[in-house]
């Protein structure tokens, strides 16, 4: 760490935070509107001494290196060229950790790839503690084109398995969804965007591995982690409904899933008749990533896959979305623009206020719904507040 560095961070200022320390307020900014609190990216700006290509190569070998010892995250380093006269070379990336910065600084190969970057340029500028203060596309209207996206993100739920005293805790890590986010379409005089979710999925620890009367147990069912995903079978969707006319936002959003959760002793499947409801929650922007959605449900039956056996319940958690990996916009209109009419009909189901319910007049089902009658028919689950 430098002089500079070490100094803020000595003294540090309200509202400043060194080393991922918790901070109150950035000047007029409530912390708590910023997407990321642990001051974990960093930007820099240098001039290169020689040839641009020389800084570069300097500058991608750095983030290498630290990425290899673990001290950068996965998101890889952005590098970027001024076109200007001077070419200045930027550079953006993220610790893995708070004390990543100090574990780096005392690591030899690190130290060295950092003085390579030195050799080839003239640091200009230097952000070694960044927030992120905003990542999305709107925060007054839903976006306009339909498309894909990459999100990162995690899942938690409590298993209570017939048999066992205690439930087991799972909390997803690894976790992505894949979703379609429809464009801002308009039902009946009420402005809303239909997101399909694709694919999610999630990997957690093994939660049987302490549990009493399998301590004699094969060694692969104490420590295989376990893996929570979707059922394909069934729908995977959530609508954000406007709560104004004259702006999309803020908006009140719902999630509706499904669930697997595959175990070294097989896999589990929770009641197709009872769908595991996040939210409803308020959102201030799309997408709603740093959004913690709570579970307006549980807990549900759990059956065995292979043969349809009770043998417990989930109770699920919550839902959260970190980051945009990847975005797409879609090159021409999707069938998925548009909401299935059970899709309405569940959040109507599970919204609070009757004022806010969706009307489903010329809504249809299409192949995003089952055919078999008795999906979905199980009774509204006791709703539990946080």
């Amino acid at each position: 760490m430098g002089a500079r560095e070490k100094e803020i961070c000595d003294q540090p200022k309200q509202g400043d935070s060194c080393e991922g320390a918790p901070v109150l307020q950035r000047g007029m900014v409530p912390i708590e509107a910023f997407r990321s609190k642990d001051s974990s990216l960093e930007v820099a700006v240098a001039e290169p001494l020689g040839g641009v290509a020389e800084l570069i190569s300097a500058v991608r070998e750095y983030w290498s290196v630290l990425r290899d010892h673990g001290f950068a995250d996965a998101n890889p380093v952005k590098v970027l060229v001024d076109a200007g006269d001077r070419q200045s070379v930027i550079w953006v990336f993220r610790w893995k950790e708070s004390s990543s910065r100090m574990q780096a600084a005392a690591t030899a190969e690190c130290v060295q790839a950092l003085a390579r970057i030195e050799c080839a340029g003239r640091v200009t500028s230097h952000h070694p503690f960044v927030n992120e203060a905003y990542q999305g596309f709107e925060t007054g209207r839903f976006p306009s084109r339909g498309g894909i996206e990459l999100l990162r993100g995690k899942c938690t739920c409590t298993v209570k398995l017939d048999g066992f005293d205690t439930e087991f805790e799972l909390e997803g890590q690894n976790g992505f969804v894949i979703m379609h986010r429809g464009p801002r379409y308009v039902q009946e005089g009420v402005p809303l965007m239909p997101v399909i979710i694709l694919r999610h999925g999630a990997d957690t620890p093994n939660a049987l591995r302490d549990a009493p009367g399998l301590r004699d147990a094969p060694e692969e069912v104490r420590t295989t982690p376990f893996r929570v995903e979707q059922n394909s079978d069934l729908p995977q969707f959530g609508i954000i409904r406007s709560l104004q006319e004259d702006s999309d936002f803020p908006a009140v959003a719902m999630w509706v899933v499904h669930w697997l959760v595959h175990t070294p002793i097989g896999t589990l499947v929770t009641d197709p008749k009872q769908p595991l409801v996040f939210g409803p929650t308020f959102v201030q922007h799309y997408p709603p990533v740093g959004t913690e959605f709570f579970s307006a449900v549980g807990p549900v039956p759990v059956f065995k896959q292979e043969d349809g056996q009770r043998i417990g319940t989930l109770t699920p958690g919550q839902l959260t979305a970190f980051d945009i990996v990847v975005t797409m916009d879609d090159e021409i209109p999707s069938i998925l623009d548009r909401p299935a009419r059970y899709h309405v009909e569940m959040f109507n189901r599970y919204i609070d206020d009757p004022a806010l319910e969706i009307p489903f007049e010329g809504l249809v089902n299409d192949y995003r719904v089952p055919d078999d009658p008795a999906f979905g028919a199980g009774p509204k689950l006791k709703r539990r507040r946080h």
